[in-house]
This record gives C-alpha cells, sequence and structure tokens, in this order.
C-alpha cells in the first residue's frame, strides 16, 4: 500500500533530476560513432543427390497414398483479465465499480497508464516493507490520474480482506509511518506528518509527507480509510503542494460507491 503510493512521486523525483542535468549539461560536442552490426555470410551448400529409383520397383502416386493425421482445430477463449497478483483473487464488480473516474476529477487529469509492477518489492515509507507485500488483500483494485508530466497525482487502492486482516493491516500502515523522517535510497531526505482529515468508515488515518530534490519541494498526503473488510488508500501528490479538498471528495465518493 504504501510503497505503491509513492511510485508517482518517486518518478516525479527522477523527472525533475533529469530536468535539473539537462540545464546544466556540458556545453563540449559528444561524438556518436555507428557501428554496423557484422552481417554474417553462409557458404553455400551442397544440394543432394537424389537416389537412383529403380524402375522395377518404383511406385506411382496413384499406387500409394500416405495418409497423413489430421489435428482436430481448437478455439481457444480469451479470458477478461483482473488486475490481481498471484496472492489475490480476481476483485469483485463492487470493488472495480467504487474506483474513481475520470469524470469525477476536475477539468485537465488524464489516466496514468506508467507502470509500477515493482514497486511492492522494494523499501517504502521510512524504508518499511510493503504493506502490501507484508499483508496482502485477498483482492485488489487501483486507479491512477495525473494532471501533468510534473503532477499533479492522484492514484486510489481498494483492497478486500480476509476475517480481521483489513485490522490488521491498518495497523501496520500506522506503525509504518512513525519514524517521523527517513532518507531513501535516492538521498531525498523525507518528513512524514499526520495530517487532520474526517473520520470516515471504521477506521481512519491520514499524513503528509513532504521532501526536497534538487531544489523542488515535493509534497504528498494520503488518507488510508477501513469500511468493514475493505481499505481504501487515497494518495495525491505533487510539486509544492496538492489541493486537500481533492484527496477529500475522492474518498467519500469511494465510500457511497461501496455502500
Amino acid at each position: 500500500m504504501l510503497r505503491r503510493s509513492l511510485g508517482p512521486m518517486l518518478a516525479l523525483v527522477a523527472i525533475v533530476a533529469l530536468l535539473v542535468s539537462a540545464c546544466g549539461g556540458s556545453d563540449s560536442e559528444v561524438a556518436t560513432a555507428t557501428i554496423a552490426p557484422p552481417v554474417a555470410t553462409q557458404a553455400p551448400t551442397e544440394q543432394p543427390t537424389e537416389p537412383a529409383v529403380d524402375s522395377a520397383t518404383a511406385t506411382t502416386p496413384t499406387e500409394a497414398t500416405a495418409t497423413a493425421p489430421v489435428a482436430e482445430a481448437t478455439t481457444a477463449t480469451i479470458e477478461p483479465t483482473v488486475m490481481a497478483t498471484e496472492s489475490e483473487a480476481p476483485a469483485s464488480a463492487d470493488l472495480e465499480g467504487a474506483l474513481i473516474k475520470l469524470g469525477d476529477l476536475p477539468t485537465g487529469w488524464t489516466a496514468d497508464t506508467s507502470d509500477d509492477d515493482d514497486s511492492d518489492a522494494e523499501p517504502g515509507v521510512c524504508n518499511t516493507e510493503s504493506i502490501n507485500a507484508e499483508h496482502p488483500a485477498a483482492s485488489r483494485v487501483e486507479a491512477n490520474f495525473t494532471g501533468g508530466q510534473l503532477g499533479p497525482y492522484l492514484g486510489q487502492t481498494i483492497g478486500e480482506y480476509n476475517d480481521d486482516e483489513a485490522e490488521i493491516a491498518m495497523q501496520a500502515t500506522r506503525e509504518a509511518i512513525a519514524c517521523g523522517s527517513w532518507t531513501d535510497s535516492d538521498g531525498v531526505e523525507w518528513t512524514i506528518n499526520e495530517m487532520s482529515f474526517p473520520d470516515l468508515g471504521d477506521d481512519t488515518l491520514a499524513f503528509k509527507i513532504t521532501g526536497t530534490t534538487s531544489g523542488f519541494a515535493l509534497a504528498a498526503e494520503m488518507a488510508v480509510v477501513r469500511d468493514d473488510n475493505k481499505i481504501i488508500a487515497i494518495t495525491h501528490s505533487g510539486l509544492g503542494s496538492v489541493d486537500s479538498s481533492l484527496t477529500e471528495q475522492v474518498m467519500r465518493t469511494t465510500l457511497d460507491r461501496l455502500n
């Protein structure tokens, strides 16, 4: 949950670093060499000599007919895929229907289709293990949107858990953000603090993350709400600051659709 939510922020760090390096690059010309790939030559092969056929024993095509087995044609059925990890069951229609749609957002937003498949494999907030990896949901859906190349970004996940796993995952999230500050593998220093947010569902947790890279201020806020055995996580991030009212609006819309 936590690591996946930071994906857009980490991508923003990379974009900012690229912009800074492009602006401060050397004026010297760089010569580039074009290396043609080697062309493989094939030696001529000697054509095989057909063996002589004895006219006395030769068989005409009409006298001997070879019957080859005919493979029975099969029809492949392609089933629609639903986002779920190996440990997750297919997401229900209720979860998918509760996701935020593009029409729920202000003018100018687009769907973010960037790939973040390895997000759960790396350390997350406070350099802790991903909550998704430690406490996987039975099924999970997600939606991601962006307001532009440099943000803001908005991500949403809805996870459905078995038994009391949702409560355990919420407690693990609280423990994960207790560090107050940390430095990630890129050397960016982050600060994390709880922030005010309406009490929604059965349990609510909201916090704000800030950091600076190459002189650019980065900000993200995350709201996590448990509603029975489901956990909704909304992450809203960008340069400088983000609109907290949109974070709340998205969470309320999601809860209304689930209930």
